[in-house]
């Protein structure tokens, strides 16, 4: 008012970082600046005249000369990287430390200007999410691009391959990151849980699980007799507090626990508590086992080969197949793989049925892991000599005696050796079809051959199973259901097992063409069979988790 004029601050202190004389920047910064324009792949016409190369598209030289601008060439330095289109310039990184930096000198007017400090560093933190944001969206907008003539949008089928590729790459590292045992590797883990906390459900609906676990779980495994383990299950109520045990005892629980645990994953009741009920009852089984004395028995086999079965349905194939090992050699062990030699006197005929039916039971998962893994079996058909197990059903079988059924009546035991002998195929297409060393088109051609014949007979002989319609199915009652569900399933299984080397041989002649397109047919036939039967199964309600894992 006086005629003074009042000196503003000083504004040096609110000139932007890019005005800043170049000659107060240092070589390390301008070196720093160059090398973050230059662009990680040059278009095919740069790359040719070695020119410098914006590295989008159209890129600048090419925009400029009015030519093609195309990315053909192989890329040889790592992993290939995202085309952005001219259209799309993400901001650069300059950008973004710009709008940073004028932010922090700011900080410094704070005691003399608050006024004015805060509103500026405001600006400068909005400044740099919305880089950030637009930064983001550039890209997953890259991450699209790469593919031409395709529609770049979440609907787009690009869209969703990419997504894929991610998830699945975020779940091999998280698989790598974690402290999972060498035995288990790659597998799904299982939830936490402490055994000791264990509350067993009430005996009835124990007892109900046990007619699941036999009509729903395992409908042609049937290698534990349903009388004895409802024995067992009775022992384990009345015993509940027992703290002294008798030699076996520990296994026969073992065997109940685990007959709960994979009963409980296929209840028809759904829980969301079903899961964790049921690792419960596996971690109180893997207890009991730990603490099992004397010698082998079979029930240590039975036990063991439970829990390979149940760790198969987890997603956990590699620890199951490091327990296969251990349970293989048990079975080796107590004689499972040879006859039993005629007795004098009583005969067990309850243990002579199950020795069998164990036997068999370890020898066919060998050959489902053998074949899932592509590793070698542990159990060789050259060393076995062991019966297949009489066709009765498990009411009909006493300890000393064996009860024949009525003519034309129908046993459950019949898938279960329907099944047996069509892993006896399968054994021989994994020895023949997939050797150690490469086989020519003709070789894998005749053995298709020989097989083919091999799986129409054994077809021709379950045609009661694998013939019905799903229509017929349903109205089967439990289990023979399910055991036709299993078996033409793993005949479908078997066919594309077969035939799958024959898609990948070279084709010299016309007969190898006719050998190809043959093999090509069948398996998608087999593939379409297996998928028919597994929509029916979810549109029905008749399909589990532990089916399919």
């Amino acid at each position: 008012m006086n005629g003074s004029i009042t000196t503003p601050p000083d504004q040096s202190a609110l000139t932007p970082q890019s005005n800043v004389p170049s000659s107060n920047i240092s070589a390390a910064d301008k070196r720093g600046a160059r090398a973050r324009m230059r662009a990680t792949r040059a278009c095919d016409r740069c790359k040719g005249k070695k020119a410098r190369c914006s590295g989008n598209q159209p890129c600048t030289l090419c925009d400029r000369l009015g030519l093609e601008c195309a990315y053909k060439a192989s890329y040889r330095r790592g992993r290939t990287p995202y085309i952005l289109p001219s259209t799309y310039l993400p901001p650069t990184p300059d950008v973004n430390t710009a709008a940073v930096a004028n932010a922090q000198p700011m900080l410094s007017l704070a005691p003399s200007f608050p006024d004015l400090a805060e509103p500026v560093v405001e600006a400068g933190k909005a400044a740099e999410e919305a880089a950030l944001e637009v930064a983001e969206k550039e890209s997953s907008i890259s991450e699209l691009v790469d593919v031409p003539s395709s529609y770049i949008g979440p609907a787009s089928g690009v869209s969703f391959l990419t997504r894929a590729k991610k998830r699945l790459q975020e779940d091999a590292t998280s698989s790598h990151t974690t402290d999972a045992s060498t035995f288990a590797s790659g597998d799904t883990p299982l939830p936490e849980c402490d055994s000791s906390f264990l509350v067993l459900p009430p005996k009835h609906e124990a007892m109900l699980l046990i007619g699941t676990y036999f009509n729903v779980s395992f409908p042609t495994h049937r290698y534990l007799h349903r009388p004895t383990v409802e024995i067992w299950c009775d022992e384990l109520y009345r015993n509940q507090m027992q703290y002294s045990f008798k030699s076996g005892d520990r296994e026969k629980k073992a065997i109940v626990l685990m007959v709960l645990a994979q009963a409980t994953l296929t209840s028809r009741y759904e829980d969301e508590n079903n899961a964790a009920r049921s690792v419960m009852f596996y971690a109180a089984s893997e207890q009991q086992l730990t603490k099992e004395s004397g010698e082998t028995r079979l029930t240590s086999v039975m036990s063991r080969l439970l829990q390979c079965h149940y760790l198969a349905s987890q997603s956990r194939i590699n620890h199951a197949w490091s327990l296969f090992g251990t349970t293989a050699r048990l079975a080796f062990a107590v004689g499972l793989h040879r006859k039993q030699r005629p007795r004098i006197g009583r005969v067990n005929h309850v243990e002579v049925q199950c020795r069998r039916r164990t036997f068999w039971a370890v020898y066919s998962l060998d050959r489902y892991l053998s074949a899932a893994l592509g590793r070698p079996k542990a159990i060789h058909d050259d060393d076995i000599d062991q019966d297949l197990p009489d066709c009765l059903d498990d009411e009909n079988i006493l300890l000393d005696k064996l009860i024949t059924r009525p003519p034309h009546s129908q046993s459950v035991m019949q898938a279960s050796i329907c099944h047996i002998k069509l892993t006896r195929i399968l054994s021989g297409i994994l020895k023949e079809q997939y050797p150690i060393h490469p086989l020519p088109t003709p070789s894998h051609h005749l053995i298709t051959i020989k097989y083919t014949a091999s799986l129409h007979s054994w077809h021709s002989d379950s045609f009661p199973f694998v013939s019905k319609s799903w229509q017929d199915i349903i109205l089967l009652a439990a289990p023979f259901s399910r055991q036709c569900e299993v078996l033409i399933n793993a005949y479908s299984h078997a066919v594309i097992l077969l035939h799958r080397p024959l898609l990948l041989c070279d084709i010299k002649t016309e007969d190898d063409r006719h050998a190809v397109q043959d093999s090509a047919n069948a398996c998608v036939e087999a593939a379409l069979r297996i998928l028919g039967l597994f929509g029916d199964s979810c549109e029905s309600g008749r399909m589990y988790g532990a089916f399919w894992k």
